[in-house]
């Protein structure tokens, strides 16, 4: 016989069939064991979306500043002659539609991304269908990452194109930080 006791499903008849058991439970030993965990998950659960909500707003609201440098920012010099975007033959809004495109990729990619099945459990690691669920969903991770560099790419090429037609170093560079902070 084992000096340690392990309750197991005849516990609950044997304590039912005695009538010495009288199965009175400290309720201070119930909110340990139970409430204060079951309170403390709940509350991180909650803290990590609102943390996970927050950077989601700042990636967006950094999105939007960076479409506007495409869209609406010039560069002209108060002369006679055109400068800036009025000087130069290209077709902004091709640009800015091409901009945008690439952002709404963006956004589509990454709520796939952040829409996929949790694989980080043992069972992913243990288990061989759990492994096939983990390699399928790192494929399909793999793939929206890659997806979201190129599409990076081309807005950091479209800024390129900018400096190439005239666009101060000073504000391509706010450009680049805010293509950094996304």
């Amino acid at each position: 016989s084992s000096p340690f006791f392990f309750p197991g499903p005849d516990t609950y008849n044997i304590a039912k069939n005695d009538p010495t058991f009288e199965g009175n439970m400290s309720l201070t030993l119930l909110t340990f064991v139970v409430i204060t965990p079951l309170t403390i998950s709940i509350r991180m659960a909650f803290t990590r979306r609102e943390s996970a909500l927050a950077q989601i707003a700042d990636f967006k609201v950094t999105k939007i500043n960076l479409l506007s440098t495409h869209v609406f920012w010039d560069w002209c010099n108060i002369k006679s002659k055109p400068s800036g975007r009025a000087a130069c033959n290209v077709d902004w809004l091709q640009h800015t539609d091409e901009v945008l495109y690439s952002m709404i990729r963006i956004y589509c990619e990454l709520t796939r991304l952040l829409t996929l099945p949790n694989v980080s459990r043992a069972r992913h690691h243990v288990f061989l269908y759990g492994r096939k669920q983990l390699e399928d969903v790192a494929t399909v991770s793999r793939k929206l990452h890659r997806n979201i560099l190129e599409d990076m790419t081309i807005i950091t090429e479209k800024c390129e194109f900018l400096k190439l037609q005239g666009l101060p170093a000073n504000e391509a560079g706010r450009i680049r930080q805010w293509e950094r902070f996304s």
